[in-house]
């Protein structure tokens, strides 16, 4: 499993999340420790069931580089990704290059949560 440049035609869909203020800005030297250590804001998303059945993959566009996707198809209903101090589009696609703008699960009113109150049922990308 792991995020690949998106080559294919994506349209300017998705979802656009604001970046978290409280963690430090993300460059070449801090990503991983970052990524492990300092993102521990998740949002949440939903997909309609049909994609679910038939699974898809999910990416994001960054604050700066190509859009990027997980090479792992997913079938789950909900999953959350952790967000950074930038702010980046999350959008998902199917398995046909047909790609879909997943709803926001509404637990939260701001449609984030602290990655410690997280379910262990949501997988985190």
């Amino acid at each position: 499993m792991a995020w690949k440049p998106y080559e294919g035609i994506l349209k300017p869909r998705g979802i656009r999340e604001e970046g978290d203020p409280r963690v430090p800005k993300t460059r070449w030297w801090n990503h991983w420790y970052l990524v492990w250590r300092g993102w521990k804001v998740v949002v949440l998303f939903r997909v309609p069931e049909e994609w679910t059945r038939r699974g898809y993959f999910i990416g994001f566009i960054p604050f700066q580089g190509p859009p990027q996707y997980l090479d792992q198809r997913i079938h789950d209903e909900e999953f959350a990704v952790k967000i950074g101090r930038e702010s980046c589009t999350f959008f998902a696609i199917g398995y046909d290059d047909g790609e879909i703008v997943p709803d926001e699960v509404p637990l939260t009113r701001s449609g984030r949560m602290r990655l410690r109150y997280i379910g262990e049922h949501i997988p985190i990308y």
